[in-house]
């Protein structure tokens, strides 16, 4: 199982092989393994899959899908820089706050995937260095994603399966949050003390 699931991640990167197909395959696998050498019934099986998590994280890519194609993330991008007036490092607190929040209500990759080449755009135009935005963001975006329990896929698995609530996030995670958030900003003003924005 363990080879079948290094198999699986090998096909991950390499983009010239099905991924999905490959996945399903050693799913089959997995399972004519374990049948075969445990007495397990389909219904054991059945248990084991979290179909509520399924369900929303489904939900949530349905979701995230349709603010890609209407474009509400870039209006919010351009929306930041224009709020910044050409001031770059008030242009990176409003990156830094923004992607925080937006990581915290829809999926952290998304957010990454489509702030990302915006910024780059925008550093580009302004002819400034983009690393230091980009890397801010990375930090603030990995601090938003343990805000909320539909954050990440991996934060609804947790919750569907502990039967955990957005409240109990937010009352029993601020320790984790605080401690995140502040190791991240002296990271941040670290490498910006290395390398400034001009």
């Amino acid at each position: 199982i363990f080879i079948i699931f290094v198999i699986i991640l090998v096909s991950y990167s390499k983009e010239k092989l099905d991924f999905v197909s490959i996945s399903l395959l050693g799913m089959i696998l997995c399972i004519v393994i374990v049948s075969l050498s445990t007495p397990t019934t389909f219904e054991k099986f059945m248990n084991y899959i979290e179909f509520k998590a399924l369900i929303v994280i489904l939900s949530m890519q349905i979701i995230t899908q349709i603010l890609q194609e209407s474009n509400v993330l870039e209006y919010v991008a351009i929306r930041m820089f224009r709020l910044s007036r050409g001031n770059q490092r008030l242009f990176l607190y409003i990156i830094c706050l923004t992607g925080a929040i937006l990581a915290a209500v829809i999926s952290d990759v998304v957010v990454a995937l489509i702030l990302v080449p915006i910024i780059i755009r925008i550093c580009n135009f302004l002819k400034i260095k983009a690393g230091t935005y980009l890397l801010a963001l990375t930090i603030v975006i990995n601090i938003g994603s343990i805000f909320t329990p539909f954050s990440s896929g991996e934060n609804i698995i947790i919750a569907q399966h502990f039967q955990l609530d957005t409240i109990y996030f937010v009352t029993y995670y601020w320790l984790m949050q605080v401690r995140h958030g502040l190791l991240s900003m002296q990271l941040l003003v670290f490498l910006l003390y290395i390398f400034p924005l001009l």
